[in-house]
């Protein structure tokens, strides 16, 4: 009898097109990994905050946030959408991006706000989520 497999819903949330599209199509190339194989790894993709708080319903695992969206372009709009996601959707685990490496100086106050983690986009933040979504998963597997 074949097992069920558990469905991991990612939601990617980037207003940036280009790193949109990398980031999504290299997040499903985890499903390929035959350690996730009880995995049904599920990308969404969003360009707006406002697409993605609407679809929480779809009870997200992970939501990689771009933290400044050319919505407003103001600071707060990470942490206003990140507020309204835990509202949503407490056990989803919000991690927030963005190109700006000062921001890791309130990394605690991000935290402290919900957010699991802060990733800086560059030339390594593909390797840094995909090694973050893998750390997410192994913690189920336990």
């Amino acid at each position: 009898m074949k097992k069920e497999k558990r469905r991991f819903v990612i939601f990617v949330v980037d207003d940036d097109p280009f790193y949109n599209s990398i980031l999504t199509n290299h997040l499903k190339t985890l499903s390929r990994n035959p350690e996730y194989e009880n995995y049904e790894i599920d990308v969404k993709s969003f360009y707006s905050s406002g697409s993605c708080i609407e679809s929480i319903n779809f009870n997200p695992d992970v939501v990689l946030l771009d933290y400044f969206l050319e919505e407003t372009g103001h600071p707060l709009q990470g942490l206003y959408v990140l507020n309204a996601i835990k509202e949503d959707c407490e056990r989803c685990k919000v991690v927030l991006m963005s190109q700006r490496a000062e921001m890791l100086a309130s990394i605690e106050f991000l935290q402290q706000g919900g957010a699991y983690d802060y990733i800086v986009k560059n030339t390594s933040s593909l390797l840094k989520i995909s090694n973050l979504i893998e750390d997410i998963l192994q913690k189920e597997l336990t």
